[in-house]
């Protein structure tokens, strides 16, 4: 929270970097393009909250939830789990974060499940070989943001049961 300022490019070539910020914004001192990269950023993480990575995914623990922040992995199908165990707690994975999936070439298949009620803008973007995304049965989905699943041009398939409308909160 104390850092005042970040220079133009401070992170550019870190292409696996996700970011978190204590600051719940970013201060005014930072450069514009601080983030030339565009990588991942959480804002607002405490020294309370936990970053975990299991089976090639990381999560953010906060607020008794778990947000799933990044794919670490090259796999080409995904099947994201309802719930976590971290150190004998059970956490339900309620979110797809910013950029959790950004770029990933690899990616042909998600299974998001039905514990997921958000996901975050650009969560999928630029998953060129993305074909196939399948919802669990009774999705609690109830927002997706903005460009979540932009320039996924390969996308031909979307499994879900409930109603689009769900969506249009």
């Amino acid at each position: 929270n104390s850092v005042a300022s970040i220079e133009s490019n401070a992170f550019t070539g870190c292409n696996s970097l996700i970011i978190y910020c204590e600051a719940v914004s970013k201060p005014s001192g930072w450069s514009s393009s601080w983030n030339y990269s565009n990588r991942p950023v959480n804002w607002g993480i405490t020294k309370d909250d936990l970053v975990i990575e299991l089976n090639n995914l990381q999560y953010l623990i906060k607020n008794e939830i778990a947000i799933l922040t990044g794919y670490l992995g090259n796999g080409n199908e995904v099947a994201i789990p309802s719930t976590i165990e971290v150190e004998g707690i059970v956490y339900n994975v309620t979110s797809i974060g910013t950029y959790a999936f950004y770029n990933c070439s690899s990616l042909i298949s998600i299974t998001i499940p039905n514990s997921v009620a958000s996901i975050e803008s650009n969560a999928f973007s630029n998953c060129s070989k993305l074909t196939t995304i399948i919802f669990e049965e009774s999705s609690q989905l109830t927002s997706i943001g903005s460009k979540a699943f932009s320039e996924c041009n390969s996308l031909k398939t979307v499994y879900y049961s409930g109603s689009i409308e769900d969506w249009c909160n």
